[in-house]
């Protein structure tokens, strides 16, 4: 059918497969022999091209799974990760822990592809409302996108962090840029196709998450942010200052609670 390209991985190369033929992993193996036509060879060349300048494969197929769904990812966007699917359990946690049964207000900051509030709607069943909210309308149209495909009803609403949000919050996530240009361990070129907006933050790339701990103080109860491990300490000192206090820390993600509610 097709041998595997230089500078993209075999798997790769059937999940292109699969996409083009429209047809499973299974079928690829059954049809090896398969000839491909003109039409499909061009749109397999096309992605393999892409795939070999560094493009992203959820980029080139429009698509990443996250906590079990796919969501609809485009370059106004950051392609959701697995180590954020960890905030997801530690909200369910506090949610069955502190908030059974009552109808709570979450806002996600930052919404980028909507993965987290669109996840937590669908797992939180008896959460009253959750509201996205994002400076970037191209990035607010995909999640909108998203929310409509899995059918979660989430609020929408243009704000750079928490400046056009009114009122208080049960719980405040974000997975906010908290990437510093400075690190010497990037590898810019694999990020280079994802948008600067969404990964880069000044201050060593906690500016934007020191700017809504100040927001957030008398307006949440809990705090959920994501962050690399080595911004951790500077965090928790940062938002002990301004009232939160660290109750949970698993991979990247940070759970702060307010120290009087």
């Amino acid at each position: 059918m097709a041998k595997a390209q230089p500078g993209v991985k075999r798997n790769e190369l059937e999940i292109f497969l699969c996409r083009v033929l429209d047809i499973s992993r299974t079928e690829i193996i059954l049809q090896e022999d398969r000839i491909l036509n003109k039409d499909e060879l061009a749109t397999l060349k096309k992605m393999v091209d892409a795939r070999k300048a560094g493009k992203p494969v959820a980029y080139i197929l429009n698509e990443k799974q996250f906590y079990g769904r796919m969501f609809y990812v485009d370059g106004s966007v950051l392609i959701p990760r697995p180590e954020t699917e960890t905030a997801i359990d530690i909200i369910r946690e506090i949610y069955e822990r502190d908030f059974e049964g009552r109808k709570i207000r979450i806002i996600d900051v930052g919404t980028g592809s909507g993965c987290i509030a669109v996840t937590l709607k669908l797992e939180l069943k008896n959460c009253a409302g959750i509201l996205a909210v994002d400076k970037s309308l191209e990035a607010l149209s995909v999640a909108k996108k998203n929310a409509k495909k899995l059918g979660a009803e989430v609020e929408f609403c243009e704000s750079n962090l928490l400046g056009a949000v009114d009122g208080d919050f049960d719980i405040i996530v974000a997975n906010l840029p908290y990437v510093s240009k400075n690190w010497d361990w990037l590898d810019k070129n694999t990020l280079s196709f994802e948008p600067e907006i969404a990964l880069y933050a000044e201050n060593e790339g906690l500016q934007l998450i020191f700017e809504l701990l100040e927001q957030a103080k008398g307006r949440a109860k809990y705090v959920i942010l994501e962050a690399d491990p080595c911004q951790h300490v500077k965090i928790e000192n940062f938002a002990r200052q301004r009232g939160f206090g660290p109750v949970k820390t698993e991979g990247f993600i940070i759970a702060l609670k307010a120290l009087q509610v």
